[in-house]
């Protein structure tokens, strides 16, 4: 029994993180880039590199789940990031951030 919860966690995260890289590929690479690097689409206001390690030590991962959830205004950032926090649960929010952090070099 014990193995069969220990797999299901393992594949449960797995379908998480799959869900997370398409998820990504939809609502943020055209923005943030394919690679994480903020190289997306052209904008006004450069978008969060992920690859910068600077990023992440300057941030805690609820700051960054807050910013997924809420958009770019609700943490003193450019309100051309949307809010995805209706369209996504808490689980779906924590698996993104945590694929985020795979694109950091």
């Amino acid at each position: 029994m014990r193995h069969l919860f220990i797999a299901s966690l393992f594949f449960a995260s797995t379908s998480a993180f799959a869900d997370s890289a398409s998820d990504y590929a939809a609502q943020c690479a055209s923005c943030h880039g394919a690679s994480g690097a903020g190289d997306g689409t052209p904008l006004p206001v450069t978008p969060a590199n992920f690859q910068e390690a600077a990023f992440w030590s300057s941030r805690t991962d609820d700051q960054v789940k807050g910013a997924i959830k809420g958009g770019g205004a609700s943490v003193g950032k450019s309100p051309m990031m949307p809010p995805l926090g209706a369209a996504w649960s808490d689980a779906q929010l924590d698996a993104m951030v945590a694929y985020l952090k795979t694109f950091k070099k």
